[in-house]
């Protein structure tokens, strides 16, 4: 917990911490949450704050199951939202 409003949010400072963001393997519940705006864990809030405040940063995602997981029409529906912003 917080002691102080002017204490380091913990996400955020991953993010400027940080040159690069990894995720393997990328599952699909994770993906949902990512293409949704779901931000419930340390992983997918940090991975918005890169997204969105520091559009210019560099992270790889590489999926669980590949050949499986890109053949899922919803999959593919949410890596096109993840990457299309």
């Amino acid at each position: 917990m917080w002691s102080d409003r002017t204490d380091p949010i913990l996400h955020i400072e991953l993010r400027r911490w940080a040159d690069m963001m990894v995720i393997a393997p990328l599952d699909a519940n994770t993906l949902a949450k990512i293409a949704n705006g779901i931000c419930d864990n340390l992983l997918v809030s940090t991975l918005m704050t890169v997204k969105v405040l520091f559009q210019d940063s560099h992270f790889v995602i590489t999926a669980y199951a590949e050949a499986e997981f890109m053949d899922c029409k919803r999959c593919q529906q949410m890596f096109v939202k993840v990457f299309a912003t």
